[in-house]
């Protein structure tokens, strides 16, 4: 899995040109499926994928993995509060970062690549794909 997203060829990335000023490129991976976030989590918790090269994973700690967009599906010990820091504090990571690879048939990452495009977050920077 590790090689399939730090292939050097793959979208002409180069380490370089996305971690300028840190030994290690960080990586956002998001998604709303409650299996891959276990193991994202897994992953880092992880002393040697911590100190794995070239990459450490990055988590929005405020997730509340719901696996859903919908506020009425939250479980009830969390508050519309929970909801709003969790979504907001993943929309700002998504909006920081310098490439995203996102899902065609999300009207969510449309959005997103509108909000890139329109120079919102790391706009300018961004490549979105």
């Amino acid at each position: 899995m590790w090689q399939t997203m730090w292939n050097p060829s793959m979208h002409g990335l180069k380490r370089g040109v996305i971690a300028s000023n840190t030994n290690q490129t960080h990586l956002l991976i998001t998604t709303e499926d409650k299996e891959i976030v276990e193991f994202l989590r897994k992953q880092n918790e992880s002393t040697t994928s911590r100190n794995m090269d070239p990459f450490q994973l990055v988590q929005n700690e405020f997730d509340l993995s719901q696996g859903t967009g919908s506020v009425k599906d939250v479980r009830d010990d969390y508050t519309l509060d929970h909801v709003m820091l969790s979504a907001f504090s993943s929309l700002k990571l998504q909006l920081l970062s310098v490439f995203t690879l996102a899902n065609c048939c999300s009207n969510f990452h449309g959005l997103l690549g509108d909000l890139h495009r329109e120079g919102c977050g790391a706009g300018p920077r961004n490549t979105f794909q």
